[in-house]
């Protein structure tokens, strides 16, 4: 969106409004036009860069190999641990004082 000129903007907005018409994507594009009409000039970013819509795959990007990716690991464990979930036991009131 930074790169993109007022009346591109206006365009952008007019298209989500008729579409998707989400509040938080008009209220990024609103503010993004005000910044503009007080002085902020479009960035000039370079269209063709992955972004969202094109991520960097891995023979794009030659860093990433099976030797500097992340470490597999173990999906986390839901509930409680030794089968102890569902087990029966004495509640503690949440003020200790007695009544």
């Amino acid at each position: 969106m930074r790169a993109l000129p007022a009346e591109d903007l206006r365009t952008v907005r007019a298209y989500e409004q008729e579409h998707a018409d989400r509040p938080q994507v008009k209220q990024l594009i609103d503010h993004r036009l005000d910044q503009l009409e007080h002085g902020a000039t479009p960035s000039g970013g370079d269209p063709a860069a992955p972004g969202a819509e094109r991520p960097v795959s891995a023979r794009e990007h030659p860093s990433i190999s099976p030797q500097t990716g992340a470490t597999p690991t173990e999906p986390p464990r839901h509930g409680l641990r030794h089968g102890t979930y569902g087990r029966s036991k004495p509640t503690q009131p949440n003020n200790p004082r007695q009544h």
